[in-house]
């Protein structure tokens, strides 16, 4: 479990209505602790019964604990807009950390948290459906019916220099790769994501009739940089390292998402319920 306490500083700048900018310092305390609060040095799991603890560390130190100062940027551009209910328009989202840990080598002097650079950017496209007819004004305005869309998204990373456990990027969940659980894939120094969805909103067919029915396939992949993390946390766990899902769902009571998701690695699927927006 992460146990993380310290102070942020920050400011934010909005250059128009699409354009965000945001930047932070951040000074923390991040440990790693069992259920009842004693540091956790290595990672464990249960081989034939029995806890093996000789698993990948959990800080940069060897104590089980990181003093770290940070230095975050978000840019977002968005000019993503709601059609009755559905999106259109696009979304490009730019992150930077830079860890300013700096210490004296062969002593404990200094910040704990490394020298690193973590760098993640996405790029989402809401249009509209190829190949089926549009929808005039008439039908926005006064039939209220929402434009059918296809969604693509990418999203890619990469980390040089001191990467400590708890930054790795994790691999599957509700947001990554939906047939799978958090991190189920693996962790990685750097990784790719694709993702697309068809949307077909069901006041199209009846008026008043409220959702969003839809299809998915999505795909993530470590990029094999599991092995260039300290321990090689994916071998360890025995994960894949990369994955394919699909399956399709409704969305209804507002942002309440009911799926179905295909695990392709174990040819199985499970019936999932999300809230919010996956994009």
């Amino acid at each position: 479990m992460v146990d993380s306490f310290g102070a942020k500083a920050w400011t934010s700048h909005a250059g128009g209505q699409d354009h965000k900018v945001e930047q932070n310092i951040i000074l923390q305390q991040i440990s790693m602790v069992d259920d009842i609060g004693s540091p956790v040095t290595k990672g464990t799991k249960v081989v034939r019964g029995a806890y093996a603890d000789n698993g990948p560390p959990t800080t940069l130190s060897d104590q089980g604990s990181d003093l770290s100062l940070s230095y975050q940027h978000f840019t977002t551009i968005d000019d993503v807009q709601y059609v009755n209910g559905n999106q259109l328009g696009r979304r490009a989202m730019f992150q930077v950390d830079q860890g300013l840990n700096l210490g004296i080598p062969m002593t404990n002097i200094g910040l704990s948290g490394g020298l690193y650079n973590r760098m993640m950017a996405s790029y989402t496209k809401f249009m509209q459906l190829p190949f089926t007819p549009g929808i005039s004004e008439d039908d926005v305005w006064i039939n209220k019916k929402a434009p059918n869309t296809l969604v693509l998204h990418g999203r890619a990373g990469n980390c040089v220099g001191d990467m400590a456990p708890y930054d790795y990027f994790a691999l599957g969940g509700p947001y990554s790769a939906r047939g799978y659980s958090h991190g189920e894939l693996g962790a990685a120094r750097r990784f790719v994501e694709t993702a697309a969805e068809v949307r077909i909103p069901l006041k199209n067919f009846r008026k008043g009739m409220d959702g969003i029915a839809y299809g998915f396939a999505e795909y993530a992949t470590d990029l094999g940089s599991s092995a260039e993390l300290d321990g090689n946390p994916t071998e360890f766990y025995r994960k894949a390292g990369r994955g394919m899902t699909y399956g399709a769902g409704l969305k209804i009571l507002g942002a309440c998402r009911f799926e179905y998701a295909r695990d392709c690695n174990a040819g199985t699927g499970a019936f999932l319920i999300n809230w919010g927006e996956r994009f």
